[in-house]
């Protein structure tokens, strides 16, 4: 288990960084071996997904809105079964389509933070260009990643989520209104969420305690939950 201190350490210093980096960051905030930007998307997101299920428990109540009568569907889903495995990466990918000759790696946390800085002008040749170790014509002539025609970078970058079924967890949805439809859980988005959460209710705990015993924040995070919660009920919270 993981001290509370540490957590809300991590949760703190990750607060401070861009969206995209913030669930990544906790990974090597509580390993410091972990090169965070040198891991693949879909290997992080396994292994966030795993984390989350550590701290919360298997089961994750969420919410989805219906596209056909905009109504919210609830969701009780089972992340035991919807967990991706934690693989290595596979080496290059080859892509061979419309006269062109590509080979790319997987995409890494750290392009995830370079193409957000590209905001909404980022193009599917940007995320090629990142991931790119050669690309030729036929001929036999080298290109760059800007120079591959929409249809050729979409083909490239639809291959390497194939090849990265982790990144993109998929959820089958229907509403009672008959519509079905198909979703992604963004574990990023969904762990930081819960953990800012808990950050929140901890702190709360720890002010109530200062208020009334007068102990330092170090000492209320060093007591178990438990004595924590026995400590607020005596209070009345």
């Amino acid at each position: 288990m993981i001290p509370a201190p540490t957590l809300a350490n991590a949760w703190e210093r990750g607060a401070s960084l861009a969206a995209p980096d913030r669930a990544a960051s906790l990974l090597g905030e509580l390993d410091p071996t972990c090169d965070v930007g040198a891991m693949p998307v879909g290997q992080c997101d396994a292994l966030l997904f795993e984390f989350r299920r550590g701290l919360f428990g298997d089961v994750l109540d969420a919410v989805a809105r219906c596209p056909n009568c905009a109504d919210q569907v609830s969701l009780q889903l089972d992340l035991a079964a919807l967990q991706p495995p934690i693989a290595d990466p596979p080496g290059e990918i080859q892509v061979r389509t419309g006269g062109y000759r590509i080979s790319c790696r997987l995409p890494r946390n750290a392009d995830l933070s370079a193409l957000s800085r590209l905001g909404a002008d980022v193009a599917l040749q940007d995320i090629v260009g990142r991931c790119l170790i050669e690309a030729r014509s036929d001929d036999g002539s080298p290109i760059t990643a800007h120079e591959l025609p929409d249809d050729v970078a979409l083909a490239v970058v639809e291959a390497m989520a194939e090849a990265d079924p982790a990144s993109h967890v998929l959820l089958n949805i229907g509403c009672p209104c008959g519509a079905t439809w198909t979703d992604q859980l963004d574990v990023r988005t969904v762990l930081w969420t819960e953990l800012g959460a808990w950050v929140g209710e901890l702190l709360q705990d720890v002010h109530h305690l200062a208020i009334a015993y007068r102990w330092s924040e170090r000492d209320i995070l060093d007591l178990s939950p438990w004595r924590r919660a026995w400590y607020l009920q005596a209070l009345g919270w």
